[in-house]
């Protein structure tokens, strides 16, 4: 019998992902995929293949179906047979079998009705693509040469992609083409529709889902029916701070819950965010969602919805008028008389120079094989995708993706931050524990995208994407980079390496912002600054005093700055810890970048944080003084 390194991958991954509408699109999606990786495993492991990558502790604990693992879509296995081609049609046709027969199909449920069947089985049919090669390998000291010559192999199969045509769906006896699926476009929907209205369950009018589309909407876990993505939308998660920082004022909590009932009396089902005493939701598929919570989202989905249940024009303005004062009674109750801060954050992490490091791992491992060398940083691997959970719900986030090195994870705006560096954190000491003396450490960069909670996901994807790109390219990896992507103006990016201090930069401001120590719109003026001298570059003294006319005009404009609304002016030590934090930056847009994502993490903190005992009382002794 002979031995093979045989490797598998299983996609589409990017496309089918990043199609999405909701959270729970996304969520669900890198769910299906991660369980398909694990079926894989499953396939393998029965068959005496030896897992490389991943490399799970128990195979019968970490393979299971539903099991707290995340499996990436690329494995690396050795294998033991005379036919290597018979043993990876096997594997396939199991992980096929296991996505029609289990993934697939248990997401229809009694919904059938609503459903052209024919096509969702055919759209099935079509959507997985399952790639595998293999390379004899002989003895361990053959890995690297088997491990280099797999890797490619499977660069050149999947530039080789089998593209079988579908035939046309026709309407039947109307001669035209179904409607296109409202995630990619890309196949027609499955959708029965009925005079212009469609499937309820969450299905806006007008919105078309294809099979897949369908499956990440309704999809459930396997083996846990009650399991929910913790936020549904990006509106959801940017009211998050706002309702964290309401559950700890009691007339908020009062006032929230006059608002379900006035909801309830106008026949409009209840918010899950209004009254939601977890962080989980209450209910699925629900169209209103934290819509309750934003002036800009209430109008319009509210306006139908009203009509709906009361069929009155002059009843439905009669409840919109009296919903919408007790939204505002709300607001006024958090202290915060604005509503949620319409911003929230995406982050997307990813290893730097993986493939560097397995190279060195081979080359100084010298008490392990190379292939006991790769599946121990494997297994490391693996504990830091595991923890990526824990730390991302730590900071009241919700986890998408987390498999290898990559983590992609929707984080509201105040704890983003900190997530990131506990990340970070947590990915060095995985892989410190993992490599031999005198191996380089890899290290993580993370982009985050800070993006309106109206903006579509897809857009709201590529500004994280493109985050994390500038942390690699621009921020020579090891970075962090920063993209604010505000609905007017050009986006604002900012990028620096961990080791430089931008974290602890950008901390200092926050806390700056917070205290009313340097004015909101300081950012904005250095921005025009740099428009004017047609420059950004700063010099100092090594006294950290200005050198040149630009730096020079920026304190200027500092010390022309008041802080408190404008009712005082800025302390001399305030002053001198502005300027000398900036005196560490030779970019002046740099630092107005800094200062205007500063703020917007700062207006996210005053929210989620409900005024101190101590701050009430003080604000009353100064009332009942006056």
């Amino acid at each position: 019998m002979n031995t093979y390194l045989m490797s598998l991958s299983i996609g589409p991954v990017q496309g089918f992902i990043a199609a999405a509408r909701r959270l729970r699109d996304l969520w669900f999606g890198s769910y299906l995929l991660s369980e398909l990786a694990k079926q894989a495993g499953r396939s393998l492991d029965a068959r005496n293949a030896a897992l490389i990558f991943p490399a799970p502790a128990d195979a019968q604990v970490d393979l299971v179906v539903d099991s707290a693992m995340k499996a990436p879509n690329k494995l690396l296995a050795v294998v033991h047979t005379d036919d290597p081609r018979a043993l990876f049609d096997g594997v396939k046709t199991e992980i096929i079998g296991f996505w029609k027969g289990e993934l697939a199909e248990k997401t229809l449920g009694d919904e059938k009705r609503d459903v052209n069947i024919d096509l969702f089985n055919r759209q099935i049919d079509d959507f997985l693509e399952i790639y595998g090669v293999w390379v004899p390998l002989n003895g361990d000291e053959d890995y690297k040469r088997a491990r280099k010559r797999a890797g490619h192999l499977m660069a050149s199969r999947k530039s080789l992609r089998n593209f079988a045509q579908l035939p046309p769906v026709m309407l039947t006896g109307q001669g035209g083409g179904l409607p296109k699926s409202s995630l990619d476009g890309l196949r027609e929907s499955v959708l029965k529709r009925d005079g212009g209205s469609g499937p309820k369950r969450g299905i806006k009018r007008y919105e078309e889902l294809d099979a897949l589309g369908w499956i990440k909407r309704y999809g459930r876990k396997l083996g846990d029916k009650d399991d929910l993505p913790v936020f549904e939308s990006l509106s959801d998660l940017a009211a998050d701070p706002f309702l964290r920082g309401a559950a700890g004022r009691k007339k908020a909590c009062d006032a929230m819950a006059d608002l379900v009932g006035i909801l309830k009396k106008h026949g409009v089902k209840p918010p899950r965010v209004a009254f939601r005493e977890h962080r989980r939701p209450l209910g699925a598929h629900d169209p209103v969602a934290p819509q309750a919570l934003f002036w800009s989202r209430m109008t319009g989905e509210l306006e139908d919805r009203l009509l709906e249940s009361n069929g009155d024009k002059a009843a439905a303005e009669k409840g919109k008028r009296e919903i919408l004062r007790q939204v505002s009674r709300v607001h006024g109750a958090a202290g915060m008389k604005s509503g949620p801060l319409p911003y929230t954050a995406i982050l997307m992490a990813d290893g730097d120079e993986m493939g560097k490091t397995i190279i060195d791992i081979l080359s100084h491992d010298k008490d392990s094989t190379d292939m006991d060398a790769h599946r121990n940083f494997s297994c490391a691997l693996d504990r830091f995708a595991d923890a990526c959970e824990e730390i991302v719900d730590r900071h009241h986030g919700s986890l998408i993706y987390s498999g290898g090195d990559d983590v992609l994870a929707f984080v509201p705006l105040d704890t983003v931050l900190e997530c990131a560096d506990d990340l970070r954190g947590r990915f060095f000491k995985s892989m410190d524990s993992a490599l031999p003396a005198g191996a380089a450490r890899p290290t993580l960069s993370v982009g985050i995208g800070i993006v309106h909670h109206l903006s579509p996901m897809n857009r709201s994807l590529d500004v994280a994407r493109q985050a994390e790109r500038t942390a690699k390219n621009e921020g020579g990896r090891n970075a962090l980079a920063l993209i604010v992507e505000k609905r007017s103006g050009a986006p604002v990016k900012i990028f620096g390496k961990w080791s430089e201090g931008i974290k602890a930069r950008l901390d200092a401001w926050t806390d700056c912002h917070r205290r009313d120590l340097i004015p909101d719109r300081l950012g904005y003026e250095l921005r025009r600054l740099c428009r004017e001298f047609d420059s950004s570059l700063l010099e100092w003294t090594p006294e950290g005093e200005p050198a040149n006319p630009l730096a020079f005009e920026f304190l200027q404009t500092l010390n022309r700055k008041r802080s408190d609304r404008g009712r005082r002016e800025l302390k001399d030590a305030d002053r001198e810890m502005v300027q000398k934090t900036a005196a560490h930056l030779k970019d002046l847009e740099k630092l107005a970048g800094e200062l205007i994502a500063a703020r917007l993490m700062a207006r996210a903190k005053e929210q989620a944080e409900p005024p101190k005992a101590d701050d009430r009382k003080g604000k009353t002794a100064k009332k009942e003084a006056r």
